[in-house]
């Protein structure tokens, strides 16, 4: 639906703001739906590191989201 395109751009325009390494944990998590363990094994960091770099990247995407709510 268009609703779905609309945040898939919005997230990948987050995306490209994060650190590599926080940037592909996301995007492993949430576009390819990978458990912790798994992303930790890809990206060869501990499950602790992974929930870490989630914890980051959603935080960032709540900021932005939350400040461009409140440019307008």
């Amino acid at each position: 639906t268009a609703v779905r395109q609309l945040l898939a751009r919005i997230l990948g325009m987050l995306a490209e703001e994060l650190p590599e390494q926080v940037r592909k944990a996301f995007l492993l998590a949430r576009v390819d739906g990978l458990s912790y363990a798994e992303i930790a094994l890809k990206l060869k960091v501990s499950e602790s590191s992974v929930k870490q770099y989630l914890a980051k990247a959603l935080a960032h995407c709540h900021a932005r989201l939350f400040d461009s709510l409140h440019d307008n």
